[in-house]
């Protein structure tokens, strides 16, 4: 098992597994994560759910380290929330950022070309997103 591995798992421990506690909506695709992000929010909102957004406009990253969003979690948890919207990037998947969240739903809005730098092939990019 890799370390990133390993840290998405603990991290996940350490916080009581919050997201198996909630609904937490995972956002990925090359555009409109975050206008997607705060809709679906709203949304859930309007249905009476306490939502929170995690994404760009409310961290210096669009996903955090998997101990941060693990933290993140019970904190929501901790204030009622019924669910978690949030974004999640290509980087963050290829990195298992999100390792030990229990994703409810999964949105994939789009693939374009960017960040083929960092993947190398549309199809390494896809794979991540998938």
């Amino acid at each position: 098992m890799n370390s990133r591995l390993a840290m998405g798992i603990i991290a996940s421990a350490v916080f009581s597994r919050p997201s198996d506690k909630m609904r937490v909506v995972g956002v990925t695709g090359t555009n409109g994560k975050t206008t997607t992000a705060h809709l679906t929010a709203e949304i859930l909102r309007r249905h009476g759910w306490k939502t929170d957004v995690y994404g760009t406009l409310s961290g210096a990253r669009t996903t955090p380290e998997a101990p941060v969003l693990q933290e993140q979690f019970a904190q929501s948890l901790s204030t009622g929330c019924d669910a978690v919207v949030m974004e999640v990037s290509s980087h963050a998947l290829a990195l298992d950022r999100v390792v030990g969240t229990r994703f409810a739903v999964g949105v994939f809005t789009n693939l374009g070309r960017d960040h083929l730098d960092f993947h190398g092939t549309e199809e390494q990019y896809f794979a991540a997103k998938a």
